[in-house]
């Protein structure tokens, strides 16, 4: 063999296609990991795909987070800080098993969770991230899937649009109230069946 081809064929085998395991997205940035995809997350230790009582187990070891179930949608629970600096603080994630869905299938990870994560991935909760070209965090996201509104109450000037990237696996919902004049972003780290794409 030619040491050119040799050389490509090893630096091809070499390039990194996604990450080598679980990616906790408390501990690393993982906007920096090429190939990262939600499937590829953990979330305080709770892997997606994760069945409800192991999400549990796992929450309720952390002395600084508490389960809070939602009451209305019994396949879904808040992630809440144990001791909130505030009311509107105290919830970090939102851990979804949609119907079908075998495991968990979506965290949705909320403004008081940014103290948890690491570098650009903070941007991802921030109007950076589906704004700013140039953002590290708009760049980490590529190229748009779909964008549509998933929420809308004219009435009281409220109006929430997701925008899916799928090539990440992430879903950035812009949350625009013009009643109090606000504008924020959050963010769900989303394992869809092969269907739903």
């Amino acid at each position: 063999m030619r040491p050119a081809f040799v050389l490509a064929l090893l630096l091809t085998a070499c390039v990194d296609a996604g990450p080598r395991g679980p990616v906790e997205i408390t501990e690393v940035d993982f906007t920096t990991i090429a190939g990262f995809h939600a499937r590829d997350a953990t979330v305080l230790g709770v892997p997606m795909g994760a069945s409800r009582e192991q999400a549990e187990r796992i929450i309720e070891a952390h002395p600084d987070f508490v389960v809070h179930p939602d009451g209305a949608n019994p396949g879904r629970f808040y992630v809440d800080f144990a001791q909130p600096a505030s009311r509107e603080e105290e919830s970090a994630f939102y851990f979804i098993w949609e119907p079908g869905h075998k495991g968990m299938n979506r965290v949705t990870v909320f403004r008081p969770a940014a103290a948890l994560l690491r570098g650009e991935a903070k941007a991802l909760l921030t109007t950076a991230a589906l704004d700013d070209a140039a953002a590290p965090a708009h760049k980490f996201l590529d190229e748009l899937g779909e964008r549509h509104v998933s929420l809308d109450i004219p009435a009281i000037r409220l109006r929430h649009t997701s925008h899916w990237f799928p090539r990440r696996g992430i879903e950035v919902t812009e949350q625009v109230d013009e009643a109090y004049g606000t504008r924020q972003v959050v963010f769900a780290l989303i394992v869809r069946d092969e269907r739903e794409h």
